[in-house]
């Protein structure tokens, strides 16, 4: 599996809101795939980080 993290063109904020407060911070286009597989999507000129696990 490939996870890869990368920022969206407008610099938005991510904001999750629960009954116990809220959490915002920096927001990413999350794109995961099987291994080795195709992307769906064009890639971007956005720098591309990749999480591993």
């Amino acid at each position: 599996m490939d996870i890869a993290l990368s920022p969206p063109s407008d610099e938005r904020t991510a904001v999750l809101r629960t009954t116990k407060g809220t959490l915002a911070g920096p927001d990413y286009v999350v794109l995961i795939t099987a291994a080795g597989a195709a992307s769906p999507f064009p890639r971007s000129g956005a720098a591309r980080r990749e999480a591993a696990g």
